[in-house]
């Protein structure tokens, strides 16, 4: 379809909708139609149909844009609006395909997003600049819709705007080797317009503005680019962009011979706005624990001491700086889980409690030692935050820490040991905010830090680290159903394995390895003697315990599997994750009171996690608490957007009705799956799930098999899910098994 809009089919016109940039509408006779506009649920709702050209399920679409209504008053509603849309659209174009769908007729409709999408597909690049004239849906706002609904127009606009990046940036490549630089200046403008923080795309523009002869249009380039750096956050360009822009106004060297010399370009961080103190938190971040605590680390050989270390407080009410809080509570754990002699657990007898501060235009951070038992304060200090001294707050937090409690500590220990650090604070700082993402483990947080786990590796190209956090990102992206296994698992190896070309002794990026060499490639003894391999590099590397031992949950060794977990949960407990885990294999172990202490206990950290909930909800209906195991399923539909399950499931009671609430919840998974299958990855061992809830046994061992066929890795773990107990005893099942190398 031409970028110009809804072009004749057939002797007729289409519907043309406009979502990206300016919101339009007009109806087949090209007339607009303002009354839908008016009314922005209408109208996301014909924008939903459109961008499902196969069919949207009824009742996935009530719950997305009516939750606050039953069942009955939504679908009553559903049917109101789409007579509105016929009245003011035509008759014949939602008929749909059957009473449970709903779809637009062929070729009665014409969507920017679908044409956008094409010309993207088929290389069309410039066309489909021409077509992304801004954000999905930018400011429509629709009251009373789902937080499913909102996660989808949030997704589909961040997927909608790399698109278009991916499409300017190919744009400018090939003009650029064509010669053409006015459409590569162009190409390039329209890369920082659809993100203003992006400095390496200045860079490329301003070499392309100077390349051209405007010398002028590149200065101004630079210009609005530092002023908006410094309105918006109190920061200046990077070194790098700095000398090229000064190498330009002195005339001395061409700017493609300064831009080789400099390296890498530096991307501000995207903090808080209005903050003058942010450019001092730079190098807070930049590997000053390696050099400052060196001479701290080694105990006395006295009784060992624990220590709790609570999160880090963030009271500058400033959310943007969650992943700095995070980072430092991470290296500070992982440091003092290193000394000799000092334990760092979840209740010990003292504890750790800081405090991040601003006052005015500075930031502090405040820390104290108390007595565990009795919560008596031992020790504190206030450490200044400023770009002299910022360098080795997080060492001097160490240091005073194990001062405090082994005060013998002598000589040192292997810093690499310790940190795996870059000399690059950009890349670390980066690397930083995708260990925080990474840790939010949602599919979304998960793709973000791949694209910062991928970013501090162009400001460092022999970043160890960076490269082993993009390969335990893709790992991640299979397990949180955003990438099948085929596509995610060789990027995954080749990462880690890259991570280990540059530092061999690198215990997590071995983990890694081992990961794909079991989940993947379905080499059990292999892997296991590579995850031993990785342990013996870094024996205080949670992770590396943590999927250690997944691992031998899936072997059914759930003795080994327990002390692994316990040992990644002593190492970070602040990681909900592995508490999480440490509750599966308790919960496989037919130790179902333990795993719902485990459980418990996570969900006190951190309440909203939906798949501990779930989980939580069969440990308590195996213990025979089924008016409980009820709430935790509703409590985990809700927080996935579900809130008419609630609902419905309210007046369950009892066993009958815990199994009641099962095979709704079960039925109204299997819808979603079905349609989000047309959009995106979904698991075969997902609908297996579901199929065998609803007792449809055959349909479950052909979405089995199909798990077997692309190496779903959910497959693996199905030995101890109770779900997967009808099949246990069937040969085919039995079967499946046996060809992966499992009992």
């Amino acid at each position: 379809m031409a970028a110009s809009g809804a072009s004749a089919v057939g002797g007729s016109r289409m519907i043309e909708l406009r979502t990206l940039g300016a919101l339009d509408l007009k109806a087949a006779d090209g007339h607009p139609v303002p009354v839908i506009l008016a009314q922005p649920k209408r109208l996301v709702l014909l924008a939903y149909l459109a961008l499902h050209p196969d069919g949207a399920r009824r009742d996935s679409v009530v719950a997305m844009f009516w939750p606050e209504l039953d069942t009955g008053h939504a679908r009553g509603a559903l049917r109101q609006s789409l007579r509105f849309l016929r009245r003011e659209l035509g008759d014949g174009i939602l008929n749909g395909h059957s009473d449970e769908a709903i779809a637009f007729e062929p070729r009665t409709v014409w969507c920017d997003v679908v044409a956008f999408e094409q010309a993207c597909k088929a290389g069309h690049v410039a066309q489909a600049l021409e077509l992304y004239r801004g954000g999905f849906l930018d400011g429509c706002f629709v009251s009373g819709g789902s937080q499913e609904l909102e996660r989808w127009i949030t997704a589909e606009r961040t997927r909608l705007g790399q698109l278009a990046g991916r499409a300017a940036a190919d744009l400018m490549a090939h003009a650029e080797r064509e010669g053409d630089l006015p459409t590569a200046v162009q190409a390039a403008r329209q890369a920082i317009a659809l993100d203003l923080d992006d400095e390496s795309a200045l860079a490329r523009l301003i070499a392309l503005l100077d390349r051209s002869g405007d010398r002028a249009g590149a200065l101004s380039a630079f210009e609005t680019f530092r002023r908006r750096l410094e309105k918006e956050y109190d920061a200046t360009p990077s070194p790098e962009t700095d000398a090229r822009i000064q190498a330009i106004r002195a005339r001395q060297v061409p700017f493609a011979a300064a831009a080789a010399v400099s390296g890498p370009v530096a991307t501000p961080l995207h903090a808080a706005r209005h903050r003058p103190w942010r450019r001092a938190l730079w190098p807070v971040v930049g590997g000053a624990v390696a050099t400052a605590v060196i001479w701290w680390l080694v105990g006395s050989g006295a009784r060992p001491t624990s220590v709790t270390i609570l999160p880090l407080s963030n009271a500058t009410r400033d959310t943007s700086l969650t992943y700095l809080t995070a980072g430092m509570a991470e290296g500070v754990a992982a440091a003092l889980s290193r000394v000799p002699g000092l334990r760092v657990a979840d209740r010990a007898e003292d504890v750790l409690a800081w405090t991040l501060r601003s006052a005015g235009d500075s930031l502090s951070l405040a820390v104290e030692l108390r007595r565990g038992a009795t919560g008596a304060r031992r020790w504190g200090r206030e450490f200044p935050l400023s770009a002299s001294g910022a360098l080795a707050v997080e060492g001097r937090v160490v240091g005073d820490v194990v001062r405090q409690l082994r005060p013998r500590a002598v000589d040192s220990i292997n810093v690499g040991q310790l940190y795996r650090t870059t000399t690059s604070a950009d890349a670390y700082l980066l690397y930083l905010q995708g260990r925080y993402y990474l840790g939010r483990r949602t599919p979304e947080s998960l793709a973000r830090a791949r694209g910062l786990f991928s970013q501090a590796i162009d400001r460092d190209p022999v970043f160890a680290a960076a490269y082993a956090g993009l390969g335990y990102s893709y790992v991640g992206l299979t397990y949180y159903w955003v990438m099948p296994p085929r596509e995610a698992f060789p990027l995954a190896e080749a990462a880690a394995r890259r991570a280990l070309q540059i530092d061999s002794t690198l215990g997590f990026a071995q983990a890694l390895v081992a990961e794909a060499t079991a989940s993947y490639h379905w080499q059990w003894a292999a892997a296991e003697r590579l995850y031993r391999r990785a342990i013996a590099l870094d024996p205080n590397d949670p992770e590396s315990h943590h999927l250690f031992g997944v691992y031998l949950r899936t072997l059914g060794r759930f003795e080994e599997a327990e002390a692994e977990m316990r040992r990644a949960v002593e190492l970070d407990p602040l990681t909900r994750h592995f508490s999480y885990q440490l509750a599966r294999v308790l919960a496989c172990a037919g130790r179902p009171a333990d795993a719902a202490l485990e459980f418990e206990k996570q969900l006190a950290l951190d309440s909203v996690y939906p798949p501990a909930h779930y989980e939580l909800a069969k440990v308590l209906a195996n213990q025979g608490d089924y008016d409980a195991a009820i709430r935790e399923l509703a409590t985990g539909a809700r927080q996935w957007g579900d809130t008419a399950y609630t609902r419905l499931v309210q007046a369950n009671r009892g066993s009958a009705g815990y199994a009641a609430a099962r095979l709704l919840g079960a039925s109204r998974s299997l819808a979603r799956l079905r349609t989000s299958a047309n959009r995106r990855y979904i698991p075969p061992s997902g609908f297996a799930r579901e199929y065998i809830q609803l007792g449809r046994r055959e349909e479950a061992l052909a979405s089995l098999r199909r798990a077997f066929e692309i190496r779903d890795v959910s497959l693996a773990t199905t030995n101890c899910d109770p779900e997967y107990a009808p099949l246990r005893a069937d040969p085919a099942y039995q079967g499946i098994r046996h060809r992966m190398g499992l009992r």
